[in-house]
């Protein structure tokens, strides 16, 4: 019993960020669907990257193209991990041992991106890295917690 418990436990965690990672695609596309308006400083520097196009691999691209582009790749991103962190949930609920891997290379990529936001962007995507990286270290210990539970059960020792 206690081993479901376990077991349930990383797989409520992912669905935690599972649903964290909708509410940071909502707020970064919302964010991108923004007009900037930080005055006529910020209105120059659109303009330039806007105005400026060249060849990039026989496309012709401006800094803005690129801008825009990698924001929606961001988005498109964000939700596709959001629906594989909650089929991974899943996993973990039926096989943590299976679930650990893709549980800790969640983790590492989001203390990673909690380093970039740090130096490249703002507070509130660099908390949400934060949240993100503490809630799957989290669901990565307890299914650690419940592969521990699962083995002495194979072997008939029971721990309570």
């Amino acid at each position: 019993m206690e081993n479901r418990q376990k077991s349930s436990a990383a797989s409520i965690l992912l669905q935690v960020a599972a649903g964290l990672m909708v509410l940071h695609f909502v707020g970064h596309t919302i964010g991108m669907l923004q007009s900037p308006s930080h005055g006529a400083e910020e209105a120059a520097v659109i303009q330039s990257m806007k105005s400026h196009e060249f060849n990039v691999m026989g496309s012709m691209r401006s800094y803005w193209d690129f801008f825009v582009g990698f924001g929606y790749d961001a988005s498109l991103n964000m939700i596709l991990q959001a629906v594989l962190l909650w089929f991974l949930a899943g996993l973990a609920r039926r096989d943590a041992p299976a679930a650990r891997p893709f549980i800790a290379i969640l983790a590492g990529g989001w203390v990673a991106a909690f380093v970039l936001y740090l130096k490249y962007f703002f507070l509130a995507p660099t908390i949400f890295a934060v949240l993100m990286a503490v809630v799957l270290i989290l669901a990565w210990v307890s299914s650690r917690a419940s592969i521990q539970m699962h083995k002495s059960e194979r072997v008939g020792v029971h721990t309570e």
